[in-house]
């Protein structure tokens, strides 16, 4: 799931100002993927969460328009291809993976995995954690 496709229903439908998602993918526990959205005025937090759930429900199950995946995979390769430029980036990166037992080449590799990730993964992702109770409001 990226931002574009949570804003592109969110925003124009009248739930939020603005949302936005992070992935926390090194971590020595199972990863997060946060969702976080700023409601309009006068739409209740329940509703909003209610909207982002249904977002996820659609996502779980109706797979994910391939230019849609394809846009957001060449934003996460571009964001490591950029990383180099930046030595506090790349130290990040390294120092994130090395500590939660990656090794160099895993964090090398990384954009080759992100370049293998096909919409049926996404899909089960969106599934697995819509009925393993991952979701919390």
């Amino acid at each position: 799931m990226s931002c574009a496709f949570l804003r592109r229903y969110l925003v124009p439908s009248g739930f939020a100002i603005s949302a936005w998602t992070r992935y926390r993918a090194t971590a020595l526990d199972p990863s997060q993927f946060e969702i976080f959205a700023m409601p309009k005025p006068d739409v209740e937090l329940g509703q909003l969460e209610c909207a982002i759930d249904e977002v996820v429900a659609n996502i779980a199950h109706n797979s994910p328009q391939a230019e849609d995946l394809e846009r957001v995979k060449t934003q996460l390769i571009a964001r490591a291809i950029y990383a180099h430029d930046n030595p506090e980036e790349l130290a990040t990166w390294y120092g994130g993976g090395l500590t939660t037992g990656l090794s160099i080449d895993d964090v090398r590799g990384w954009s080759d995995g992100i370049r293998a990730v096909r919409a049926e993964q996404q899909n089960n992702c969106a599934h697995n954690s819509r009925t393993s109770g991952a979701i919390a409001h």
